[in-house]
């Protein structure tokens, strides 16, 4: 009977288990077909590093892809899809138990196909399905080739075959992801079910007890997404209000075979205005980077149109785009004290909490190519929503200043190491005026908040004082957010507001 049992090399499992614990493994035939198999195709198991069967130090890696499949309604013929397994890193890991979790409502196992002639399932155990949609199998390396490095796309030794099960397609959206999970390895499930995790050991064939030593390893999901219609969506996020640019990705979804895409999106032109579109296409050989989208305002409704070239992105061999982000739309944002167009999406939903909408628009015409079909499905237009954050500060940073300030290009936070916003004297400066010598007419603190760098809910000289200290003799730091900037904590006792924040975008 074949024993399993943890590593007592240096390190932990993913698990966290403790080195040294034995538990039994699946059923089994005599070792001796091992010895044999591994004689017949000159497998060597030995550490270079150390004494056959010598335990690596390297982890051993399992990946799952994550792959695409396209339904093309009434005109569906085949539903399979293959999604390759990987492993890399330890090539003496030489048996592998795989535990995967998927979604039976949209997929139904047909196979685990091996790939090439490295690997075997263990004699007598075939692959089983558990009925809560989980694949359970025991593979054998019989050839122990070198392998990718753990942090590389690891070999692919074996695929999860699958059908994929039509129907009930979110009628709000243009795809589906479903997921494909290992079960991580628990020693404690050993005394139940042997089967019911993944891992990676060592099997020494020399053994006639049949051990195999579990080394560390890292697991990877993956999953399959169904692109199932044709589909524009505009990337959304948060942003806090004040004036700032930022950028929102533009993606596309074609079935068809297209080469360009006229586009349209709609938003409240009073707050929001389209600056640019830059292609993410990139620069063909020889020439410099690809020049932005021309852009056609227009008033009713309110947003801009504009043609984009999308052929660099067609998948070779079947000239689809699927999921595609095409081009970055570079916005400006008016900041607060404007209500909107009356009639649109801004006023209230301008407000902390509320939303301001990028609604994507198909116009007439797909440009040059044919235009793309699925059936009745139609076209899904997905927009981007802008919930407006919470004021973002530092404290101490009492003017919300920003030193070299450049709003970045993929609208991403503020970078903690190319922007600073922490405190200065000024600011300890500007507490002291407010507390004692105020200028009529002229309000020298704009974040309050900021200003209360103890977080007590009262602006007083011991707040300079904590900033001074922290500035100047390394004493306590005020009170979080501090260095780098946040919102007020869930459970702040001070309420004083902060009517300039730091222009934070933060992207989905």
């Amino acid at each position: 009977m074949l024993r399993v049992f943890e590593s007592k090399a240096k390190g932990r499992n993913p698990a966290g288990c403790p080195a040294g614990r034995a538990v039994r493994s699946p059923g089994l035939l005599l070792p001796t077909i091992f010895a044999v198999i591994a004689f017949v195709h000159g497998a060597a198991f030995a550490d270079p590093e150390g004494a056959p069967g010598r335990i690596s130090s390297r982890a051993a890696a399992l990946q799952i892809d994550s792959v695409d499949f396209v339904y093309k309604a009434d005109v569906q013929e085949l539903t399979g899809v293959s999604v390759p397994l990987r492993i890399g890193g330890n090539s003496h890991a030489n048996y592998v138990q795989v535990s995967v979790d998927y979604d039976r409502e949209r997929l139904s196992f047909r196979d685990l196909k091996i790939e090439g002639n490295d690997w075997v399932l263990w004699p007598g155990t075939p692959v089983t399905v558990d009925p809560e949609g989980r694949i359970l199998a025991t593979l054998l390396d019989i050839r122990g080739r070198t392998r990718p490095p753990p942090q590389e796309p690891g070999t692919h030794f074996a695929s999860l075959v699958f059908d994929l099960l039509p129907g009930n397609f979110p009628v709000d959206h243009y795809r589906l992801e479903t997921s494909l999970a290992f079960t991580p390895y628990d020693p404690g499930s050993l005394t139940q079910d042997p089967r019911e995790e993944t891992l990676a050991g060592i099997l020494d064939v020399a053994d006639d007890d049949g051990v195999v030593e579990v080394v560390s390893g890292h697991l990877q999901d993956g999953g399959v997404t169904v692109y199932y219609a044709d589909g524009i969506e505009v990337g959304g996020g948060g942003m806090t209000q004040r004036e700032q640019l930022f950028a929102l990705p533009l993606y596309i979804t074609s079935l068809g075979d297209i080469d360009t895409i006229n586009v349209g999106v709609d938003y409240d032109e009073l707050i929001l205005n389209l600056l640019r579109v830059r292609p993410t296409a990139p620069a063909a050989e020889g020439r410099g980077p690809l020049e932005g989208v021309d852009i056609s305002y227009r008033s009713a409704p309110a947003g801009a149109d504009f043609r984009i070239d999308v052929s660099a992105f067609r998948t070779p061999g079947t000239n689809l785009i699927l999921g595609a982000h095409v081009a970055d739309l570079e916005f400006h944002y008016a900041g607060v004290g404007l209500g909107g167009d009356g009639a649109g999406q801004g006023g209230p939903a301008n407000f902390i909490g509320g939303h301001l909408v990028v609604q994507p628009t198909a116009l007439p015409g797909l440009g040059e190519g044919q235009a793309a079909g699925n059936g009745d499905l139609g076209l899904r237009l997905l927009p981007g929503y802008l919930k407006i954050l919470r004021p973002h500060f530092v404290r101490g940073n009492v003017d919300s200043s920003i030193f070299a300030y450049n709003p970045p290009e993929d609208g991403a936070l503020i970078a903690r190491e190319e922007f600073r916003t922490s405190p200065d004297l000024g600011d300890s400066v500007a507490i002291l005026r407010w507390l004692f010598s105020p200028v009529p007419g002229r309000e020298t603190i704009t974040c309050m908040e900021a200003a209360d760098t103890d977080d007590d809910g009262y602006i007083q000289i011991d707040d300079a004082v904590l900033l001074l200290t922290t500035l100047f003799i390394g004493g306590d730091s005020p009170a979080a957010p501090f260095p780098y900037p946040g919102s007020d904590p869930e459970d702040s006792p001070s309420d004083l507001g902060c009517d300039v924040p730091l222009p934070i975008f933060a992207g989905d």
